[in-house]
């Protein structure tokens, strides 16, 4: 046999396969590309996901703030209602009315609470038909006061006494509320908000 031939072939066999060399980078590019696609498209959806996520938040707000204006208004209507038909004419007990300017000064009267917490902006005259609490925000004292309300306020317990109210009992039918003793509230910017170791003690008559 002729060694140069041999040799020959040998050197041959050595060299790189062009070919399968160029499919490979061909291929890698290919899956680079693929992969920065798809880092893309990742990145998109998240961005989608947490602007889904706002207007998640937004919209729940919205549902949250319209379903107690809604609530409120219910107790509202059936409160006029009942003073609409009374035909007859109250007395006032004027021994009841605490006519003392400090007293008028000391204390801060509001209807119900949001999320366990009064906005002074939505603080209420003395004696209105729809007061339910008052705040004294010297002392940082909050009171239960007994009105016709009372068995509406039972009936959206959830929403406007149990945020701020511990209630001791559980009568089958109460109509009524009786305080056993004051609770306290913190001054949280322009709110009240219901200190949740010390709520308003009620019992349901």
């Amino acid at each position: 046999m002729n060694k140069n031939r041999l040799f020959q072939k040998n050197d041959n066999s050595s060299l790189p396969n062009n070919s399968s060399s160029a499919f490979d980078n061909e291929y890698i590019k290919s899956l680079a590309v693929r992969v920065q696609k798809l880092e893309e498209g990742l990145e998109r959806e998240q961005r989608e996901n947490r602007l889904l996520k706002d207007e998640l938040t937004r919209l729940s707000k919205i549902v949250e703030d319209r379903r107690q204006q809604t609530v409120l208004n219910v107790i509202q209507t059936d409160c006029v209602e009942d003073l609409s038909n009374n035909d007859e004419k109250q007395e006032v007990d004027v021994s009841s009315v605490d006519t003392n300017v400090k007293e008028i000064e000391e204390w801060l009267y509001f209807s119900t609470p949001v999320k366990g917490a009064f906005h002074i902006s939505k603080k209420m005259r003395q004696g209105e038909s729809m007061v339910c609490y008052r705040i004294n925000p010297n002392s940082r004292t909050i009171e239960f006061i007994h009105s016709s309300m009372d068995s509406r306020l039972i009936s959206y317990k959830n929403e406007y006494l149990l945020p701020v109210c511990d209630i001791i009992n559980s009568p089958a039918s109460p109509s009524s509320i009786k305080m056993e003793s004051p609770g306290e509230v913190k001054k949280q910017g322009d709110e009240f908000v219901i200190d949740q170791n010390n709520k308003i003690k009620i019992k349901l008559i």
